[in-house]
């Protein structure tokens, strides 16, 4: 088991009904795609880390440390987006001359690269609230109580279940060859990456068919039969989220007017 589903299976929210998790994270993606506001998206990004950390109980070192990986990946594509060219090297900074245009930042892609940047974290943000707080076997119970296709939900667990017996299976390797001085100078890096990498197909497809087997011995036909736990839909819960997504909208189509306001 991950560090992810092991802070979904000790999370409080773990006992609310996974639809209502799936509708209220679909909500959010929908209204920070729909509104495309900064201040939506900025809303978004400290509330959900609030009640991740506050509700759900959930490790910031860990939440942070998960929204680093994308962090990363982000800021080099709005990178990009904010580098634009014109005819002209007025508005462009640094102003860089090459192949007959100027090259540089101008205020426009500036905002256009950090809208792109907050509304992705947004994104991102709202789908680890359902992964930190909502376990793969409660999403497979709603894709079936959504009467997707079987083989659908199937291979959706299996594949997830293999991801982590690549990953796992790429660790012990890795634990492995520390233990055997493996990882010492540039050279030894690339000899033991390169044993690692080499043995690594191998020994996940022994250990996925290992795993093969093991749901054959248990009687499986094609299809996965488990007992699925009974959740309950609260209306409390339906209402909070409804008033969540509701004061993103009230907030971004009065925010201006209650400004001037106060």
């Amino acid at each position: 088991m991950n560090s992810i589903d092991q802070a979904a299976y000790n999370s409080p929210w773990y006992l609310l009904h996974p639809a209502v998790k799936l509708g209220l994270t679909l909500a959010i993606l929908v209204v920070v795609l729909a509104l495309d506001s900064r201040t939506i998206s900025c809303l978004v990004i400290l509330a959900i880390f609030a009640l991740l950390v506050g509700k759900a109980r959930v490790s910031w070192r860990l939440y942070l440390g998960l929204m680093a990986i994308p962090l990363v990946f982000l800021t080099v594509g709005c990178v990009s987006v904010a580098i634009t060219n014109s005819t002209l090297s007025t508005g462009i900074w640094p102003g860089v001359y090459a192949g007959g245009m100027w090259w540089g930042v101008s205020p426009q892609s500036l905002q256009e690269a950090i809208n792109l940047l907050l509304r992705s974290l947004a994104c991102v943000s709202a789908m680890y609230l359902l992964a930190l707080t909502t376990p793969v076997v409660q999403l497979v119970y709603v894709l079936r109580l959504f009467k997707l296709p079987g083989v659908a939900v199937d291979l959706m667990g299996l594949i997830y279940m293999n991801i982590f017996i690549f990953l796992q299976t790429a660790q012990d390797i890795y634990v492995a060859q520390q233990s055997r001085c493996g990882y010492r100078g540039f050279a030894g890096h690339l000899t033991s990456l390169t044993a690692l990498l080499s043995n690594l197909f191998i020994k996940n497809l022994q250990r996925s068919n290992a795993c093969y087997d093991a749901l054959l011995a248990r009687g499986f036909k094609g299809s996965l039969q488990v007992l699925d736990e009974q959740y309950i839909v609260r209306p409390l819960h339906l209402a909070l989220s409804g008033m969540f997504i509701a004061s993103l909208i009230l907030i971004h189509s009065y925010g201006g007017w209650i400004c001037t306001l106060i």
